[in-house]
């Protein structure tokens, strides 16, 4: 199992800096990068899988990952999280109109 070191060197890989260690929120709230690892490190116990979406990946494309953080793909993830969508863009679009999208 990954530990929150891990995760967190995993997150710093993939997002864009200014939505993760340049952000305002991690300059004024010193744990808040550490709290977004801790969420992902429970997401991934619990559920097996997480993602960055593409507005916080360097390559501004879904990141999909499992417990492993191994990359998977668009596929996998819906299979894995919610098999009524037909892609990781329809998902991410239905979470955030929820409020589900951290």
């Amino acid at each position: 199992m990954k530990t929150i070191d891990d995760v967190y060197a995993f997150l710093k890989k993939h997002y864009k800096p200014s939505r993760f260690e340049e952000s305002p929120d991690c300059r004024d709230f010193p744990n808040y990068c550490k709290e977004i690892a801790q969420d992902c490190l429970s997401s991934l116990m619990g559920n097996g899988y997480d993602l960055i979406s593409r507005y916080e990946s360097k390559t501004g494309e879904d990141v999909c990952f499992d417990r492993e953080l191994n990359i998977i793909s668009d596929e996998k993830f819906v299979e894995l999280s919610d098999p009524e969508y037909s892609d990781v863009s329809e998902w991410l679009e239905d979470r955030a109109m929820h409020g589900g999208i951290r």
